[in-house]
C-alpha cells in the first residue's frame, strides 16, 4: 500500500514539474516575443551601428524562438512537405538560402556611405523615391 501511494505522489510531483517547466517556457517565449518585436520597430528608427548591432541581435533571437518552437516547427514542416523526397529538396534550398545571406556581406560592394553603388543619395535621392537614372528632380 505505501508503495502505490508513493508511486501515485511522485507521478504527482511529475506532473506538476512538466506544468511549471510549460509555463516557465511560455513565460520565456512570450519575453524573447515582445524583445523581438521592440527591436524590429527600433531597426526602423535608427541608423549606422546601431541599425546593424540591432539587425544582428533580431537574427539571434530569431535563432532562440525557432530552437523553442522546434517540435512544432518540424510538425508543421512535415504536414506542410508530406512526401520526404521535397521536404529534403525545400530543407536544401532553405540551407542554400540562408548560406547566401550569411556570406552576403562577403560579395556585396559596400562603401563608406554603407549603401553599397547607390551613395547616400543614389538612385532613392534624398526624398527617398526612386529616380531614374539617378537624377533628382
Amino acid at each position: 500500500m505505501n508503495n502505490k501511494r508513493e508511486s501515485i505522489e511522485n507521478e504527482n510531483e511529475g506532473i506538476k514539474s512538466k506544468k511549471r517547466n510549460k509555463n516557465s517556457n511560455q513565460n520565456t517565449n512570450t519575453i524573447i516575443d515582445i524583445v523581438m518585436f521592440l527591436v524590429m520597430l527600433a531597426i526602423f528608427c535608427v541608423e549606422g551601428e546601431l541599425h546593424e548591432s540591432l539587425g544582428y541581435m533580431m537574427g539571434g533571437l530569431t535563432i532562440v524562438h525557432i530552437a523553442l518552437h522546434w517540435r512544432q516547427f518540424k510538425v508543421m514542416y512535415c504536414r506542410l512537405i508530406p512526401e520526404v523526397r521535397y521536404q529534403r529538396l525545400a530543407a536544401l534550398f532553405t540551407a542554400i538560402l540562408v548560406i547566401a545571406i550569411l556570406t552576403m556581406p562577403l560579395y556585396m560592394n559596400v562603401g563608406d556611405s554603407g549603401m553599397g553603388d547607390h551613395g547616400r543619395d543614389g538612385d532613392f535621392g534624398p526624398t527617398g523615391r526612386y529616380h531614374s537614372e539617378g537624377k533628382h528632380h
